[in-house]
């Protein structure tokens, strides 16, 4: 039947959300402990408590859209899964013998749920992702497996899912842990949000909408100059600031890296701007001009203007600061040490400190 979950491999089971909404005895029936939901809404069974209390669950705020970033749960996801397919194991006196991680061999102690709405999208790449990180397998192959045990015409992940899968299996090479802070997932997810672009979605407020402190610089009213200075959001995370008027437009965990290049590389010389082309080469600078950064909010209605290129000017609601603090160029551009940066969105180091 339509409730009827799937089983992949071993104990991990794929659905629609018919089992929910019919209270199904997953217990009983397959030994399900644990439920991971990929909806954004609330669950059936609504107001059943006693159903619910069987099971360890945890939900997912994502819709079946293209511009729904999966990979970033892959850690919580992952780890969620682990712990459904292998809980703690006791010994005769019932204490919990010290855990070590589970090799691709080692029999499922539990049963896991993973289910969308209609069972063909998120749960299914969900499931793949987790396939792919603890046995190994590649993308096509992981998509692959579900397809024969799940069937055909329900196994169809987004396109925006598929390529999410593939960067996990190429890319990031398949770890348990995404590490979203990183420079490595910033470039990505920025790409990412160029596609996006490029498939003409004509609202990109998920692309865009800041969901954490990352993107999202506060002001605190009260605090003056100095004290604002040396605000952190831990220990190595410092603000950036409009030399002209003082204000924060940005902070160092949306910074995004780049490798300058070695002396002898192509790269660090290159050809001056607007000079005749056979002689005007310059040696590349020894320190970085640009702040290469993931997008910040203030910045957002520049970007949606659609343009290859572009300026930031100082955000200072206040006053009219109007100081150019940094600009985009979507197809790359080089940074004054000689590293070619694909997106170029930054800011100068010339205009802020």
């Amino acid at each position: 039947s339509d409730a009827e979950p799937t089983r992949i491999i071993g104990n991990i089971y794929i659905s629609s959300i018919a089992p929910l909404e019919q209270a199904l005895d997953l217990f009983g029936l397959y030994k399900i402990t644990h439920i991971l939901s990929l909806v954004p809404d609330q669950l059936p069974p609504y107001k059943n408590k006693a159903w619910w209390s069987q099971y360890q669950h945890k939900q997912i705020d994502i819709l079946d859209d293209l511009s729904s970033n999966l990979l970033k749960h892959a850690t919580e996801m992952n780890q969620f899964i682990d712990d459904a397919l292998f809980p703690p194991v006791l010994d005769e006196a019932g204490v919990v013998i010290p855990s070590t991680t589970p090799s691709a061999k080692e029999k499922h102690r539990g049963a896991i749920l993973i289910h969308c709405v209609a069972g063909q999208s998120r749960s299914v790449s969900a499931c793949a992702m987790y396939l792919m990180y603890r046995y190994d397998l590649p993308y096509k192959t992981a998509l692959a497996l579900i397809t024969k045990r799940h069937g055909k015409s329900i196994t169809m992940p987004n396109d925006s899912f598929k390529e999410q899968l593939a960067s996990y299996d190429t890319f990031f090479h398949r770890p348990k842990a995404i590490d979203t802070k990183s420079g490595e997932y910033k470039q990505w997810n920025m790409t990412r949000k160029l596609k996006i672009m490029g498939l003409g979605e004509n609202d990109l407020d998920g692309a865009w909408r800041p969901r954490n402190a990352l993107q999202t610089i506060h002001h605190d009213e009260d605090s003056d100059e100095e004290e604002e200075a040396e605000r952190v959001v831990d220990e190595t995370t410092t603000y950036l600031r409009c030399t002209k008027c003082r204000y924060v437009v940005a902070q160092s965990t949306n910074f995004i890296p780049h490798d300058k290049p070695t002396v002898d590389s192509r790269h660090a010389t290159f050809r001056a701007r607007g000079g005749p082309s056979h002689r005007r080469f310059e040696m590349a600078a020894t320190s970085c001009s640009h702040f290469f950064v993931d997008p910040f909010q203030w910045m957002k209605p520049e970007l949606d203007k659609g343009d290859l290129l572009g300026k930031f000017f100082c955000p200072n609601p206040k006053i009219k600061c109007g100081n150019k603090v940094g600009g985009y160029k979507w197809d790359g551009m080089r940074c004054s040490c000689g590293a070619w940066v694909i997106p170029g969105v930054h800011l100068l180091s010339a205009k802020t400190d």
